[in-house]
């Protein structure tokens, strides 16, 4: 059973290099599925998604997919903390 390994989203210009390298590490089967955003200066210069959000239907992995985040709080408090 193949991966859907497609790319999908956009990059601002000068950000190609981004969309490359997600490209690259779904192709090779680094992540199953993923999602990437990012903000430079309050605007978002990076929104991409690719692969599969469930390896037994195939199911792709879209922008709207829902995903699980472990203990991304921890960094953002210690900068607070910082900051203060």
């Amino acid at each position: 059973m193949s991966r859907r390994t497609l790319c999908e989203g956009e990059v601002a210009p000068g950000f190609e290099p981004v969309r490359r390298a997600f490209a690259e590490e779904l192709a090779r089967g680094a992540e199953v599925g993923a999602a990437l955003a990012v903000y430079a200066q309050g605007k978002r210069v990076v929104h991409l998604w690719g692969g599969v959000a469930d390896v037994q239907t195939q199911e792709p992995f879209l922008a709207s997919t829902p995903v699980l985040v472990f203990s991304v709080t921890k960094g953002l408090v210690a900068m607070a903390f910082a900051l203060l």
